[in-house]
């Protein structure tokens, strides 16, 4: 579910859930590049335990925002309970 959506020319900026997850994406489209941050809490009204931020280059935002994919964030996220 997406609940933030801002595009300009330049950027697109979006709040969306991602595997239980809050996820913040900002993306730079003449850059090909941007940041995921996920709050790393299924209760984020609660506060976050931790944060996990991702950088990314030469890639669009959704092949980057699929490579969360490839990280247990369920896991890091028991490590900071």
């Amino acid at each position: 579910m997406t609940h933030i959506v801002i595009e300009t020319d330049e950027e697109i900026v979006k709040v969306v859930d991602s595997h239980d997850f809050k996820t913040g994406i900002n993306y730079n489209k003449k850059e090909n590049g941007g940041s995921l941050v996920v709050c790393l809490s299924k209760t984020p009204q609660n506060g976050c335990h931790a944060i996990f931020g991702v950088e990314f280059k030469n890639m669009g935002y959704k092949e980057a925002f699929n490579l969360l994919k490839s990280f247990d964030l369920e896991h890091i996220e028991n490590l900071f309970e």
